[in-house]
């Protein structure tokens, strides 16, 4: 594809910043625009909590925005995973559920439903495990993830992470 860019041999390992350039346009912009990216990361939303979250959590929710952004969907799903996991932990520290031996913490021996179960009570626990199933069927291989089900996953997860942190 590249060749027939250029229309000659081209070598990976001599591109000019011209020719890095003329790429990027030519490839970059033929599916995406700068307008998409900026009306994407507005439509997915951002998580906002009244309390000090952890950096790796504000990350976290940073590039789930950044990759539902460049359509990378999949990500997205993993990322919500990595989120409500992240929260739910946090939570669990905060609260004394988690036991530290100095400044270590065996997270694993802990299970995730049973954290799940020490950090939230109700309708709020429901809704953890559900996330916590569905994002379990893209880990495992068995779900392909559409603009839709990523959107709708991240705003779910934000939410159940907001009301987490209440």
């Amino acid at each position: 594809m590249l060749e027939s860019q250029f229309q000659e041999k081209v070598s990976f390992e001599s591109l000019d910043d011209f020719e890095i350039e003329q790429l990027g346009s030519d490839l970059f912009y033929s599916w995406y625009s700068h307008y998409q990216y900026i009306e994407a990361l507005y439509d997915i939303g951002s998580l906002i909590v009244s309390i000090t979250i952890p950096e790796t959590l504000r990350e976290y929710v940073s590039e789930a925005r950044s990759c539902y952004a460049f359509q990378q969907y999949n990500a997205v799903y993993g990322l919500c995973r990595i989120i409500l996991e992240s929260a739910i932990r946090h939570t669990c520290e905060r609260k004394g559920f988690i036991e530290r031996r100095g400044n270590v913490v065996d997270i694993e021996s802990y299970k995730p439903a049973e954290l799940i179960n020490q950090a939230a009570k109700g309708d709020l626990r429901q809704r953890l495990k559900e996330i916590y199933s569905k994002t379990s069927t893209l880990l495992h291989g068995r779900k392909i993830i559409k603009s839709e089900d990523a959107k709708k996953m991240f705003r779910d997860t934000l939410k159940a992470v907001q009301d987490l942190y209440k």
